[in-house]
């Protein structure tokens, strides 16, 4: 069997270098939304920082964060089919490394509640 453990910083580290090519391409185009969604965009950081201190919360944000990328990347108009490709592909490799990572956080089997 082998060892799982360099699937989270990959998926942190590819995540947050999607992040960054996405702010670049947007901050090049001359858009008046555009600085807005790259601020936006640095949300993400945070979220790449925390899946390094293993947190499920940061996992299920960046498993949202890049479902929604891979479905934006799909039906965005307006923008180049390799661009919309390579946006897709990135999503699709983090989510891949996030589904193969998720065996190394911890578990919580069931919620004990207290009796009355």
């Amino acid at each position: 069997m082998t060892s799982r453990g360099w699937t989270i910083p990959a998926a942190a580290g590819l995540a947050a270098l999607e992040a960054a090519a996405l702010i670049a391409v947007l901050l090049t185009r001359d858009r008046r939304s555009a600085p807005l969604w790259a601020i936006l965009l640095l949300v993400k950081f945070p979220f790449c920082a925390l899946l390094l201190r293993r947190s499920a919360g940061a996992w299920l944000g960046l498993v949202l964060w890049e479902g929604t990328g891979v479905f934006a990347a799909l039906f965005a108009p307006d923008v180049p089919v390799w661009l919309r490709a390579l946006q897709a592909g990135m999503a699709a490799a983090v989510l891949a490394l996030l589904a193969a990572a998720l065996p190394l956080f911890p578990r919580m089997d069931r919620l004990e509640i207290p009796d009355r």
